[in-house]
């Protein structure tokens, strides 16, 4: 992601899978293994199929926040919703 797409002003919202890239830190996700399947499978192959980074859909919440610390959005911060416990919600700052 390139500074050229941020925006300033407005908020943004980020939705990833919550789980983390090591499999071993998500023992209490009962589809963490399934979506690690997908992700090695299905969509890894596919994203390295059009020249991407390969990193499927289990990429992590740690990556996913680095990621938005590379393109510009210091001090980002993420949420788990009670009623969503999958997925994390990243709030980069304006």
């Amino acid at each position: 992601m390139s500074q050229a797409y941020i925006y300033h002003g407005g908020t943004r919202l980020v939705r990833d899978i919550g789980d983390s890239v090591q499999l071993k830190a998500n023992p209490d996700s009962p589809i963490a293994s399934l979506l690690y399947a997908v992700s090695c499978a299905h969509c890894m192959p596919i994203s390295l199929g059009q020249s991407g980074e390969g990193l499927g859909s289990m990429w992590g919440r740690e990556t996913a926040e680095a990621m938005l610390q590379d393109a510009g959005f210091a001090d980002v911060c993420w949420h788990v919703l009670p009623h969503d416990s999958m997925n994390v919600w990243f709030v980069p700052p304006t």
